[in-house]
């Protein structure tokens, strides 16, 4: 089993603090979430974890068993992407039209 463990991870975006001193952990084991209102810095964090952005202080980590740092192979679906293929599967031919947005 894997850990990701997050230490005192912080980022700011100019004069914006978005995190400050976050910590976690999860194994690999379990499905988490990750909630909470606009803005709090979600979308920063998981792409802090993903390497997409820099913290500006703190430790992100995955040890395995033996508690030794390894090198995570990681992927993600953005919500849009997935919200696209949820409503539109697979088809042959001509796939049928959007819905209209209002």
């Amino acid at each position: 089993m894997k850990t990701l463990k997050l230490s005192d991870i912080s980022k700011k975006y100019n004069d914006i603090t978005v995190l400050t001193n976050a910590n976690a952990e999860f194994t690999s084991s379990k499905i988490i979430c990750i909630r909470g209102q606009s803005g709090a810095g979600k979308t920063t964090l998981l792409n802090i974890i993903m390497g997409v952005v820099k913290a500006d202080k703190g430790i992100v980590e995955f040890v395995n068993d033996n508690g030794q740092s390894v090198k995570p192979v990681l992927s993600a679906v953005f919500q849009d992407t997935a919200n696209n293929f949820l409503r539109f599967p697979l088809y042959r031919g001509k796939p049928p039209e959007a819905p209209k947005r209002n």
